[in-house]
């Protein structure tokens, strides 16, 4: 019986199947590769350094009025006092004595979660809470800032609001731009300009690195810019504002 030539199905199918695999790793490599924009961006494109800029205003703490303080201890108790301001470390260290605290092991933080040091310090913080709670010392993790050549150090737990402890900063150390349109600025070590959040998930995108370093810079708005660095995903967009030198101008 006479042969006829052989089908090409096969050889065809296989190329079909080629294709298909070269057009699949080409997607898969198209939906890898990230597209970068940079830009400059006006030093005003910072929301949070705008709202910092805009609330600089000096507030003034009465400490001759009775104030009610809820105290959270340790164990989940929670009381509430009639104290006047100024007693009010005078009243912590009664509590610690009374219910024997060591303080190498309990401290105290406001209601924004920053350690208060009541031991050794006898003023007054800029800015008093309705709150304070006892907790262990190992809960704390440290926080640098660096301004003109001077570093102040914090405490403060994971769930301090950035916002909060560079309140603090300015409260305390009366730091105040010296014109309408100077702004303080505040970078972590990487140079990129800090907008808020928790510390918990800052600290997550800073590798966990402690302390937690901030650089204070006060910048012209007039003058100075920022360079947005804007990522693109196959499945959304990542942007992110950084103080590059060289977008200065």
């Amino acid at each position: 019986m006479p042969v006829g030539p052989v089908s090409d199905d096969s050889n065809s199918s296989a190329k079909a199947i080629s294709e298909d695999s070269t057009t699949a790793s080409n997607r898969i490599h198209e939906d890898k590769s990230p597209s970068i924009l940079i830009k400059c961006v006006p030093l005003t494109s910072s929301l949070f350094a705008k709202k910092i800029h805009e609330q600089q205003e000096k507030i003034e703490e009465s400490f001759t009025k009775a104030r009610k303080f809820t105290i959270n201890f340790p164990d989940g108790r929670s009381q509430i006092y009639l104290w006047r301001v100024e007693q009010l470390y005078e009243r912590l260290r009664k509590i610690f004595d009374e219910n024997k605290y060591d303080s190498n092991r309990f401290v105290v933080v406001d209601n924004n979660q920053i350690f208060i040091d009541f031991i050794k310090n006898n003023r007054l913080p800029h800015r008093l809470t309705p709150q304070y709670d006892i907790i262990q010392r190992d809960l704390l993790i440290p926080t640098h800032f660096y301004y003109k050549n001077n570093s102040f150090k914090y405490l403060i737990t994971p769930n301090c609001e950035i916002a909060d402890i560079i309140d603090h900063f300015i409260g305390e150390n009366n730091v105040r731009s010296t014109s309408s349109d100077m702004y303080l600025c505040f970078f972590d070590k990487s140079g990129k300009i800090i907008e808020g959040g928790k510390m918990n998930e800052i600290l997550k995108v800073n590798n966990n690195s402690l302390p937690f370093i901030v650089t204070v810079e006060e910048m012209a708005s007039s003058t100075s810019t920022l360079c947005e660095l804007t990522i693109q995903l196959s499945k959304g967009k990542y942007v992110s504002v950084s103080k590059l030198m060289l977008c200065s101008i």
